[in-house]
């Protein structure tokens, strides 16, 4: 895993063996935190809404695996 600093942009270079879940679960917490970011949220703020992200993911995923 490389992090680049290209102009005004960070670039992050993941091998891609990683799992996908788990790399869906990061890319959507970054999203939160660039929002939460723009909006002037708390650190509390951000972790209740990946908390319950992350709940409803499992919801709907957990079929997939547990069968």
């Amino acid at each position: 895993m490389t992090l680049l600093r290209e102009k005004n942009e960070l670039v992050l270079r993941i091998p891609e063996h990683l799992e996908l879940p788990l790399l869906e679960a990061f890319i959507e917490y970054i999203r939160i935190k660039e929002i939460l970011a723009k909006s002037g949220g708390t650190e509390a703020e951000a972790n209740a809404i990946v908390n319950e992200i992350e709940t409803d993911w499992w919801k709907n995923n957990r079929t997939r695996f547990l069968s």
